[in-house]
């Protein structure tokens, strides 16, 4: 369920704060990834990841998706903590990330939903193997 919500709002919150995002929104995307890649242990790193993820809903401008803040934080710190233990490098995930920011920086509307489409596939398959890990019963049916 997560997941499917994710894949309906996140990509094009990405879009639109790359096109419409004032020079604070972008700030607060570029200041949150420096976070994350500045982050040594998972509190922090996941305190971050959640920043830039609260970063991209509020960078949109808009009021109704900006009022999802609450409900997305609640999710995936829940969500983040598990799928921590599928990841065994993390750069790679960080890379993802940073090609959300630098294409809300070149306000590239359609590489910032394209780059974030590519981070949920990541997110979704770190989540199904962490699920698995913990229940494989529960991780065959994760999808």
């Amino acid at each position: 369920d997560l997941f499917e919500l994710r894949r309906m709002i996140e990509p094009e919150a990405a879009a639109l704060t790359a096109v419409r995002g004032t020079a604070a929104a972008r700030a607060a995307v570029a200041a949150a990834l420096a976070d994350m890649a500045s982050a040594r242990e998972d509190g922090a790193a996941i305190s971050a990841d959640l920043e830039f993820h609260k970063a991209l809903l509020l960078g949109t401008g808009n009021e109704l998706i900006a009022a999802f803040v609450p409900a997305m934080e609640a999710t995936l710190s829940v969500s983040f903590r598990d799928s921590r233990r599928a990841i065994d490098d993390f750069h790679p995930v960080l890379r993802l990330h940073g090609a959300i920011a630098a294409a809300i920086e070149a306000a590239d509307g359609d590489g910032a939903r394209e780059a974030m489409r590519h981070l949920l596939v990541r997110a979704e398959d770190d989540s199904v193997r962490a699920v698995a890990a913990r229940d494989p019963k529960a991780g065959a049916v994760g999808r």
